[in-house]
């Protein structure tokens, strides 16, 4: 466990008489204990052993275990390597696990990563467009692809235009491409939504309540979340407010105004069972839907056949 290795030998640099094992096992049981997973559970472990041994907090933190290497983002390659990293963040998005403070990708000249700030971690929001300079996140692999998390030991500091040339950046660009499928389902989440009001936040609350700010005032919005599948492979797709208003013709303050129009069920009319030409921007997290035109049967598709096997598997499942 590398985490436990840099605790332990950062503790017998203080004069702790401590192993990488009993760090490890601290780790371990906390993780048990607290239905977490051992990412979580360090720091709160660092912070006890800081207490029990009475260190000096300063002391401790500039005590250097290892030389933290810089790295450009193509080239993270070692899971569980503390690294320092100078990027953008170049998207945010929002995240339905309340222990995650937040989640998004970061870009430098070479590549992009998925980054996550976990709650415990108690660090400042990070805002979109903001160049950074971290220190000390972590290298992770998540379900075979690396990303980095920062941690209660990451360092954060802030770089203005003044001192860095964010042109340099990989920046905001992403390519559309086009995926065709049918229709098959509408999900949760769709329709008349409202958001977090709070910092630009624009998570979408649940009965008033942002998992971030707590309750708060929502900001109406409009969107679609759906599935877009070909027979063989199926896109989730996240269509915004401006797709959705084209789509449906007619704009949000219309549905809002006019409350006996029935946003959910002219969605699924609209779309289920349709043949869709989307663009597509991809994301790590999501695939939001740039352009869409919807076909009956184009080229003998298949339309019917394919949408009443979804169906069927939907009844199935």
């Amino acid at each position: 466990m590398k985490q436990a290795e840099l605790i332990a030998t950062k503790l017998q640099l203080v004069d702790v008489d401590i192993t990488v094992d009993e760090v490890a096992e601290l780790i371990t049981d906390r993780a048990e204990e607290f239905s977490i997973d051992t990412e979580m559970a360090t720091p709160l472990i660092e912070k006890e052993l800081i207490a029990k041994y009475d260190l000096d907090l300063n002391v401790y933190e500039n005590t250097t275990a290892t030389e933290v290497p810089y790295a450009y983002i193509e080239d993270l390659d070692s899971p569980d390597e503390f690294v320092q990293v100078v990027a953008i963040v170049d998207d945010l998005w929002e995240e339905y696990d309340d222990r995650i403070q937040q989640v998004g990708t970061l870009a430098d000249s070479t590549d992009r990563i998925k980054f996550t700030v976990w709650n415990v971690a108690d660090q400042p929001l990070l805002e979109k467009g903001t160049v950074y300079h971290i220190w000390n996140a972590v290298v992770k692999e998540h379900n075979g692809k690396l990303e980095l998390k920062i941690t209660a030991k990451s360092d954060i500091e802030q770089l203005t235009g003044e001192n860095y040339d964010v042109s340099e950046y990989v920046g905001t660009d992403h390519e559309s491409t086009p995926f065709s499928g049918v229709v098959t389902r509408i999900e949760p989440g769709s329709g008349l939504v409202e958001r977090c009001s709070v910092d630009d936040c624009t998570r979408v609350l649940k009965n008033g309540h942002c998992s971030e700010h707590g309750n708060v005032e929502g900001e109406d919005d409009l969107r679609i979340k759906a599935i877009v599948d070909n027979g063989s492979e199926y896109r989730r797709v996240t269509m915004t407010t401006e797709v959705v208003e084209t789509l449906l013709g007619y704009r949000l303050q219309d549905a809002l105004s006019h409350p006996d129009i029935d946003v959910d069920e002219e969605i699924h009319q609209c779309l289920v069972g349709q043949y869709a030409d989307c663009m597509l921007v991809e994301y790590e997290h999501n695939n939001y839907v740039s352009s869409i035109e919807l076909n009956a049967d184009p080229d003998g598709h298949g339309i019917i056949e394919l949408y009443d096997y979804a169906d069927e598997l939907r009844y199935i499942l």
